[in-house]
């Protein structure tokens, strides 16, 4: 009985802890909303990060808010492309992404 009530409490032990301390973050999470010229939101515009490390490409559509979430990027330097139907195309190579950072972009089309 002893062993096993002490076995008992080492497993509960471990699933505290797992569940106390917070994994590390090596990536970056980056929102972009979309925004027509008179701030409102651009559902179904299209939006893609291009790393200009790795030439590796993600693109999403923008939700009923104008939004794209971005989750999972590793840190680094990307172009920032959106497209939208009877919009002039928006590039921007400038964004750049820090371990654990969530950032947020506005795109005004």
């Amino acid at each position: 009985m002893g062993i096993r009530l002490c076995l008992v409490s080492a497993i509960g032990l471990v699933l505290v802890l797992a569940v106390a301390i917070p994994a590390q973050v090596n990536t970056a999470d980056l929102t972009v909303r979309v925004l027509d010229p008179q701030d409102a939101a651009m559902p179904g515009a299209t939006v893609s990060v291009k790393s200009l490390a790795t030439s590796a490409t993600r693109v999403l559509g923008c939700n009923a808010e104008g939004q794209a979430l971005f989750v999972g990027l590793p840190p680094g330097r990307y172009q920032l492309t959106v497209e939208a139907p009877s919009f002039q195309t928006l590039v921007n190579p400038d964004p750049v992404l820090t371990i654990g950072q969530s950032a947020e972009f506005r795109a005004r089309t």
